[in-house]
């Protein structure tokens, strides 16, 4: 709400929530001639309308000598000498990001990761609608407390999770279509090496094995960047101005913008475009790559897609990693157009719930860890879900609500953690060493060791300082490449 920077009259909208300031005690409105303000009547308190150095209709431009920043809904000054770099740090940015996942096999087809990113792909929502919420009572402590959360989110989801110039003078509707860039950047740099290693031998022996699995991977990385993109693009406002009958439609992220004018059809077009080449294979694979399979035409090309998808799977749970998909996809429609509507909300929270007792009656996974990895993930998504929400409609101040959010997701931040560390162990061979050692401690404490039946291959055992040779005892270990 305040006066209209075109007409200079009074008009009412719904501010975007990372746009405008809020706070139980901001209850009064102050109009004059430098702008809108918010004041109580408690106190004498007094702060700008919009939020993080941005004016203009609902909120959606930054003052002058600033610019609209990625990672970020403020407004920053961009106009420092050193604002080039962050091109090259996005270019850098890609190449070890793949190289990442190529080095370390971190990619759907282990299984490790996938309880991790759906996490980050319902918790993204979130920062939408949580951290990113203004919270002028949050001190820097805190402000420091809250960033590793919102990286660690952020970066499952190609997203950046703190503020940095990419150009002075980037606007909303640029920064929405370049946004599209990082994703289709990452995607040809697999596409590239994949192409390579058609003309070079050495370059198939590092990477040819596993570079569909890349490719998937990173395409599902993408997902919720590319969706979030497509649902910013078509989101609407209406501007209700006085003196006028019928409301002006705005595009949200920019009240100045009209909705289906030139350059916002133009965006809606090219991001569609971008976003329709990626999203409509991928969901195609995940709901009818079975049913494609039985085409002999289609099976050559299929098959690598959908089998480094479904790989960790039991074979006939082929359809688990679709339902969670169309969960995230029902999740972020529901959430950008429902605008808080609570029959929504207890709709995702049934299907949530389904979700949960299906994980614990089907167990999809092949390997006893990742069904159990896979369920505490879920259950602490829920408990973050659930309280997040309440304190959301119960609590006006953003700030125990922006401290809860953070610190519940410290605990998936260590278990990511150690699924890193799993990786690197795997990578470097020594992940049979580590169960050796943990064999070892087993045998030197008989009381915390379980009863458990070997085979014939099994030798007796009198203790720990015996040093007889233990290789046919634990054979069975080093069969496993993967805890089970």
């Amino acid at each position: 709400m305040g006066n209209s920077t075109k007409s200079n009259n009074f008009s009412i909208a719904y501010c975007h929530p990372s746009h405008c300031n809020i706070g139980s005690q901001l209850n009064v409105l102050h109009l004059n001639s430098s702008g809108s303000y918010l004041g109580s009547t408690n106190s004498t308190i007094s702060l700008p309308l919009c939020y993080g150095s941005r004016t203009g209709d609902a909120c959606g431009e930054c003052i002058p000598n600033y610019s609209v920043v990625f990672g970020s809904t403020e407004c920053k000054d961009c106009s420092s000498i050193f604002w080039p770099f962050t091109i090259i740090l996005y270019i850098i940015a890609g190449p070890l990001l793949v190289l990442l996942l190529y080095t370390l096999k971190l990619t759907l087809t282990t299984g490790t990761l996938n309880g991790i990113i759906f996490y980050a792909q319902i918790a993204n929502i979130g920062i939408m609608h949580y951290l990113n919420i203004p919270c002028n009572e949050c001190t820097k402590e805190l402000v420091y407390l809250i960033r590793p959360a919102s990286v660690f989110i952020s970066w499952l989801n190609l997203n950046l999770g703190f503020p940095l110039c990419f150009y002075n003078g980037m606007t909303e509707i640029l920064k929405a279509g370049l946004s599209l860039l990082f994703p289709v950047y990452l995607i040809l740099i697999v596409g590239l090496l994949i192409i390579l290693s058609r003309y070079s031998v050495k370059i198939s022996n590092r990477f040819s094995r596993s570079s569909i699995q890349v490719l998937v991977t990173i395409v599902h990385l993408s997902i919720t960047k590319l969706l979030q993109s497509v649902l910013d693009i078509f989101s609407s406002g209406k501007v209700y101005t006085e003196g006028v009958d019928m409301p002006k439609t705005v595009w949200y992220n920019n009240g100045t913008i009209a909705f289906n004018s030139e350059s916002h059809i133009w965006l809606m077009i090219v991001t569609s475009i971008v976003a329709g080449l990626i999203l409509i294979p991928y969901f195609i694979v995940i709901l009818l790559g079975k049913f494609l399979l039985k085409f002999d035409k289609l099976r050559e090309y299929i098959r690598p897609f959908y089998e480094a998808i479904h790989a960790p799977y039991r074979r006939n749970k082929w359809y688990w990693f679709a339902l969670h998909q169309l969960f995230v996809l029902f999740t972020y429609v529901s959430e950008t157009f429902s605008k808080g509507q609570v029959p929504l909300f207890l709709s995702l929270l049934l299907i949530y719930h389904i979700l949960l007792y299906l994980q614990t009656k089907l167990a999809p996974f092949r390997y006893k860890t990742l069904n159990w990895l896979n369920l505490m993930i879920l259950l602490a998504l829920n408990i973050v879900f659930l309280v997040s929400q309440y304190m959301y409609l119960t609590n006006d101040s953003p700030k125990q609500l922006v401290m809860f959010f953070a610190i519940a997701n410290y605990p998936i931040i260590a278990v990511f953690m150690l699924i890193i560390a799993y990786h690197i162990l795997l990578v470097t061979n020594k992940v049979n060493r580590v169960l050796l050692l943990y064999q070892n401690v087993k045998e030197c404490f008989p009381g915390l060791k379980q009863k458990r039946q070997y085979d014939q291959r099994r030798r007796p055992y009198s203790g720990c300082s015996d040093s007889g040779d233990y290789t046919e005892a634990r054979e069975p270990l080093l069969e496993q490449t993967l805890i089970n």
